[in-house]
Formats: C-alpha cells, sequence, structure tokens
C-alpha cells in the first residue's frame, strides 16, 4: 500500500488503523511527486491519498494519481467530513474515503479491502468489455467481406441494372440493415421512381419501418438503407 501523507501523526493513525503487522506493508511518501514516482517503478496494490499536500490540493492529487494509474484503487484521506467532497471524489474515481478522526473505528481494513476488489471487479469488467467490443468489430467485418464478395459476384453475373440491384439489396437487408430502399433516379433530373426491393408494397414497408411492426421473416425498426442509382435511360 502507498500512504500519501505529509503528517506524521496522520500517518501512524492510518498505520495503525490497518493492525500491528501492516507497518512493514505500507510505503509512505509525504508529497504528491514522490507518490506518482513510486507508482510508476513499483507495484502498488492501493493508494491512501491526503487531500492536502505541500505539492497537490482538494482533488487536483486524485486526478493526477487516476491518470497516472488508473487500474490502482485511490481512498482519499480528509480530515473534515464533507459529503460533497467526498462525493465528487468519488465520481471522480476515488474508490472511498477515510475521515481521519474516524480512523479508530476498526474499519479501515476492511474498507481498503472492498476497495481492492471493486477495483478488481471494474478492470475486469472492463477488460471483457473491451473483448466484447472486438469480437463485433470482427465480426462485423466478416460480415461486410462477406456481402463485397456477394454483390462482386452479382455484379460480374448480370448487365441488368434492376436485377444487380435487387440481388444486393437482398444480401444487405439481412445483413446490415432492416430494409433497404433504392431510389432509380434520372441523373439530370434527380427524379424518378423509388422502389421498395421486397414482395409488400412501399406503404406497407414505410408503415412498418414507422411502426415497429413485423415485416417479413425480419422485425423492422427505423434501420433503412437508400441507393440512389441512375435509371437505365439516364
Amino acid at each position: 500500500m502507498l500512504l500519501i501523507e505529509d503528517n506524521d501523526a496522520d500517518a501512524d493513525a492510518v498505520i495503525e488503523a490497518l493492525g500491528p503487522d501492516a507497518r512493514g506493508r505500507v510505503t509512505r511518501v509525504q508529497r504528491l511527486a514522490d507518490g506518482l514516482a513510486r507508482l510508476s517503478a513499483e507495484n502498488i496494490d492501493v493508494v491512501v491519498l491526503d487531500l492536502s499536500l505541500p505539492d497537490a490540493s482538494g482533488l487536483s492529487g486524485l486526478i493526477r494519481i487516476r491518470a497516472a494509474a488508473p487500474a490502482v484503487p485511490v481512498l482519499i484521506l480528509t480530515g473534515i467530513r464533507d459529503e460533497s467532497l467526498c462525493a465528487k471524489a468519488l465520481h471522480d474515481g476515488a474508490q472511498d474515503y477515510l475521515v481521519k478522526g474516524d480512523l479508530d473505528d476498526g474499519s479501515v481494513a476492511q474498507r481498503i479491502k472492498d476497495a481492492l476488489e471493486r477495483q478488481r471487479y471494474f478492470v475486469k469488467a472492463a477488460m471483457l468489455a473491451e473483448e466484447q467490443a472486438r469480437r463485433a468489430a470482427a465480426e462485423d467485418a466478416q460480415r461486410r467481406a462477406i456481402w463485397l464478395a456477394k454483390a462482386g459476384q452479382q455484379l460480374a453475373l448480370s448487365l441488368d441494372v434492376a436485377t444487380t440491384l435487387d440481388n444486393i439489396v437482398r444480401a444487405v437487408v439481412p445483413s446490415f440493415a432492416d430494409a433497404c430502399l433504392v431510389e432509380l433516379a434520372d441523373s439530370s433530373q434527380l427524379e424518378g421512381r423509388v422502389a421498395p426491393l421486397a414482395p409488400e408494397s412501399m406503404h406497407r414497408l414505410r408503415s412498418a419501418i414507422r411502426t415497429g411492426r413485423s415485416f417479413g421473416t425480419r422485425r423492422a425498426r427505423p434501420t433503412c438503407w437508400w441507393c440512389r442509382w441512375p435509371s437505365a435511360s439516364a
């Protein structure tokens, strides 16, 4: 444990509150700069940080500690019971706070242990979320690659624009969207007909997307791809 406290009496009170064998497990420094140096050079499990130091005051020290070692849990040490300050510290990343006048209540060791457990949980959850995001990105890239391959095949197999678009869009819908409308427009007027590449009518498709009702074998949500393609006469 790293204790950053410039007052000798307060530092001794924290160490004594941890138990008789704690002194050999606590590294104490008196300045924030020294604490940051220890964090970068040593394997620190937890930090107890005083909010009033010679080179840092208020929550500035907490913010710098969190930036330097985001995976290390931090408990702040304060001389007054200021609920708003403590709430702000928790919001800024502190795991807990200790009031100097309450260090003899027998809860300090347990609160540090709880802070360690919470931090381990947060780190594990963050790693899991990152892994899920990587997996989702890889699956999405694979779906896109498959679709591009199918689209390339369709472009190579047919010279008819309507048939080619119909086949491509039917590949789009199950992979990337719930519905796909293709507008075949005259390139000079940018006007033309809008044709849903689906057996249902335009009104039914738009109604399904707007209301979220079932449409075909998929549930239509407001996810729709639009493609503008020159008409054959353009």
